[in-house]
């Protein structure tokens, strides 16, 4: 078993934009790089909370993004994104443990639902949300692009 931390990311610099598109491309092999800039964008935000882990050589090597929401109805709802374990940990728990540190979060800001979406193909993953109490819904799930992607 390795040691590692799990923090929110909170600044951008050359080595973590490296490591997270490293994470990208296992995730998603057809998107392009993030940059700087985009990054950026995304962690000023103050609703949403950008989770990596870091092995004891402060490379990343998992992240997630928990992002949150309010709804007319009054709701306060929960995203769970991109959630990624570079392949050479998976299988050690590490997912696991971002989960449950995201979930910390989510009763922390008392979120009324968390929700996520993941690959059918990605047999692990769905199987691990399965695990910790996420159950799979009926619905259409509809996705327009503004722009190229």
């Amino acid at each position: 078993m390795i040691e590692y931390k799990i923090e929110i990311l909170t600044s951008v610099n050359s080595k973590n934009l490296e490591d997270i598109n490293r994470l990208v491309l296992q995730l998603q092999p057809d998107r392009p790089p993030l940059t700087a800039f985009y990054l950026q964008e995304l962690i000023k935000s103050s609703y949403n909370f950008f989770y990596v882990v870091k092995n004891q050589e402060d490379v990343i090597i998992g992240m997630a993004l928990f992002t949150y929401y309010l709804l007319l109805i009054g709701v306060k709802k929960a995203w769970f994104e991109d959630l990624v374990v570079d392949q050479n940990y998976r299988g050690q728990g590490i997912g696991g443990q971002l989960l449950k540190t995201m979930y910390a979060k989510a009763k922390e800001l008392q979120i009324d639902v968390i929700e996520l979406t993941s690959n059918p193909a990605r047999i692990a993953a769905n199987a691990l949300y399965q695990k910790f109490g996420f159950k799979p819904y009926q619905t259409n799930c509809y996705k327009m692009y503004l722009q190229k992607s």
